[in-house]
Order: structure tokens, then C-alpha cells, then sequence
């Protein structure tokens, strides 16, 4: 990110499922507008842009993957299938399954820090 810029962390990372070679620009879905991923991912946390997101607050949701951002398109960032994602996921990752036809996951545990 350029000098200066605004970067929020995700209690999220390797350790909970999301995949450690997942590139900057990676988009992760914050109060429901895209934020890039920057830098690497830790085992406990992320990094995010805030530019496009000035005004986030330390507790606001994080969606990985979900509605407005298909796992499809996040295992293409990180140049592995879906499948492997969902299936990455630890035990200690809380889920919630919107309905029994919906393939959107949500992760309780991806906040803002």
C-alpha cells in the first residue's frame, strides 16, 4: 500500500483456514464493500486496505468468502480450488449456514481489530 495508507487487521489467517498464499489484492467483503488483502497472511490475522473503507470500526464484519464474493473467486486468487477452501477451515472457525441451499458460509470469527 502507498505510504500513509489506512490498514485494519482480520482476526483471521492460516491458522483458521484462509489460504497463506493467498496474494495482495486478494478482496475480502467489510461492512459489505470489497477491501483488498495486503501483505502475507499470518496465522491469526490479515491485513486490509482501509482507503476504501475510512470510517471501519474495530469489531465490524468480515465476510472471506459469501454473498458478494463467491469462494470460486477467492481459491482463484489463491490458485486453488473451492473444495479446498471450505475443506481448510479449522474445527475452532464458527460457521454459519445461511439455509440448506445456499453455499454461503459465514465466519463469525473474521472481525476488524
Amino acid at each position: 500500500p502507498a505510504e500513509g495508507a489506512l490498514i485494519g487487521l482480520v482476526s483471521f489467517g492460516y491458522g483458521d483456514g484462509y489460504p497463506r498464499n493467498a496474494p495482495n489484492g486478494t478482496p475480502v467483503l467489510l461492512n459489505g464493500e470489497r477491501v483488498p488483502i495486503v501483505g502475507r497472511i499470518s496465522m491469526n490475522m490479515l491485513a486490509v486496505n482501509l482507503c476504501a473503507q475510512p470510517f471501519a470500526k474495530v469489531g465490524d464484519p468480515v465476510i472471506l468468502w459469501g454473498d458478494g464474493l463467491p469462494v470460486e473467486e477467492v481459491a482463484g486468487y489463491a490458485n486453488t480450488s473451492p473444495y479446498e477452501l471450505i475443506c481448510r477451515l479449522t474445527d475452532q472457525t464458527p460457521r454459519e449456514w445461511v439455509n440448506s441451499t445456499s453455499t454461503t458460509l459465514y465466519m463469525r470469527g473474521a472481525r476488524v481489530q
